[in-house]
């Protein structure tokens, strides 16, 4: 009999470890907020980069090998993806793409995160896709009339 009880209380400590090791053991998050550091290593190992905003929005600016998925768009769009591969959403700042995040949780995505307050916290670089026009490269001729500055006021 007093063999038993040691025998139990073995399995019980071993029991006990078990949990309080897998409690405090690290392990990546599947889904939630990250800020632009968590980002950037998420986009160097090859994850999906969905930026969830307006074409026009995405067009104006947008972090380097962004897919341009509008929200209204990303149900009938992501039905076509792996939903074991990792997506990371963005929006202007952070609203969409969380409740983006939630929509892709709820159709079966395993690894989706949202960039904590959007493009506006990235600190990488961003691309655009809106042409400018070449500054002239000679100065203007000075024609001796008045000049006058528009400012948006209302004359």
């Amino acid at each position: 009999m007093a063999r038993g009880k040691w025998v139990l209380l073995i399995a019980v400590i071993l029991a006990l470890a078990a949990v309080v090791a897998l409690a405090t053991s690290p392990s990546a998050p599947g889904t939630g907020d990250i800020d632009s550091d968590q980002a950037r290593d998420l986009i160097d190992g090859g994850i999906r980069l969905v930026d969830v905003r307006t074409p026009a929005e995405y067009s104006m600016g947008h972090i380097p090998g962004a897919e341009s998925v509008p929200l209204s768009d990303l149900a009938s769009v992501s039905a076509g993806w792996d939903p074991a591969q990792p997506v990371l959403l963005y929006c202007a700042s952070g609203d969409r793409s969380l409740t983006a995040m939630d929509a892709l949780v709820a159709s079966g995505f395993t690894q989706v995160y949202n960039l904590r307050a959007g493009i506006v916290s990235w600190d990488g670089e961003i691309v655009s896709g809106v042409q400018t026009a070449a500054l002239p490269t000679e100065p203007p001729a000075v024609s001796g009339l008045p000049v006058v500055y528009e400012f948006y006021t209302d004359w």
